[in-house]
């Protein structure tokens, strides 16, 4: 088994430097195509084999078909994903990207903590995740579980896929906003006059990516234009007024999302300082 599963993944590294050539939107498709011929080559040895112990059927669903299964639905989804951008604004299509990243977020959200347990590479439940038998029991599996063909997966083996294919999904969808953003960039006419009455001899002190988080709280709060404004020109008029460059605003906001303590540092300490301000003065008041 064991050699059959270092054949297979001998020949799909050399496909996969194929894939690497030639992975556009234009070759989605055949790139799709590689991956499904040796994912079923995949399916149809399992079907026709047994694992000599448990600990290696727990590490086929927990390590080796992951790798397959994750490919297979990153270019799937990739091909659904540009085959659905709309056609109009770059508003628009920037407003399809973030809504699939949304998607992906909840997904992530909705199956924290057993991506948790296989990220710290933990063990202790892996004969529940990654034994057939136990799997089928537990039930807690994708979709619908009555549906799931349970010799040929656990459930938990097509979690640990989507989770890879998602990271990966995910840097495609910011490569995509970067680009939208280059293109606003291009199109729009700078005014001299706008820009020198826009101009402050206020200057931001704190850290950029303070001033992003300031700047999605503002625009996630509508209180400019009942919240018909864009990040992008949220973000625009904030560098104007400061004079500073914040960068990629969409990548700064993913670093905010991935912060292990607070995820609001500004914000917590904006209200700090104000309810301390406040004290101080109902405390000389009185």
């Amino acid at each position: 088994m064991l050699d059959f599963f270092n054949t297979l993944e001998s020949d799909y590294s050399n496909q996969k430097k194929f894939i690497a050539q030639n992975c556009d939107k234009e070759n989605y498709k055949d790139s799709l195509k590689i991956v499904l011929e040796i994912y079923d080559r995949l399916k149809n040895f399992i079907r026709n084999s047994d694992f000599e112990c448990d600990q290696d059927e727990i590490n086929y669903f927990k390590h080796v078909k992951p790798k397959f299964q994750c490919d297979l639905i990153f270019f799937n989804k990739m091909l659904q994903i540009n085959s659905k951008v709309p056609i109009g604004s770059i508003e628009k299509k920037r407003d399809y990207f973030i809504k699939q990243l949304d998607k992906m977020s909840t997904y992530f959200e909705e199956n924290i903590d057993f991506i948790n347990y296989f990220r710290s590479n933990d063990t202790e439940m892996d004969h529940i995740y990654f034994l057939r038998k136990n799997a089928k029991c537990k039930r807690g599996t994708e979709s619908v579980n009555s549906e799931i063909d349970y010799t040929q997966c656990t459930g938990f083996d097509l979690k640990i896929a989507k989770m890879l294919a998602h990271q990966r999904l995910e840097t495609c969808m910011y490569i995509e906003l970067k680009k939208l953003e280059n293109i606003d960039s291009e199109i729009q006419i700078p005014s001299e006059n706008v820009s020198n009455q826009n101009k402050s001899e206020l200057k931001w002190t704190d850290s950029k990516i303070a001033l992003i988080e300031l700047i999605y709280s503002l625009q996630s709060s509508s209180v400019f234009n009942n919240g018909n404004i864009d990040i992008k020109t949220l973000s625009s008029t904030f560098e104007s007024f400061f004079n500073i460059d914040l960068g990629d605003t969409y990548q700064g906001f993913k670093e905010i999302k991935e912060r292990k303590n607070s995820q609001t540092k500004l914000l917590d300490k904006l209200q700090s300082k104000l309810l301390d301000k406040i004290e101080k003065d109902n405390a000389f008041k009185n």
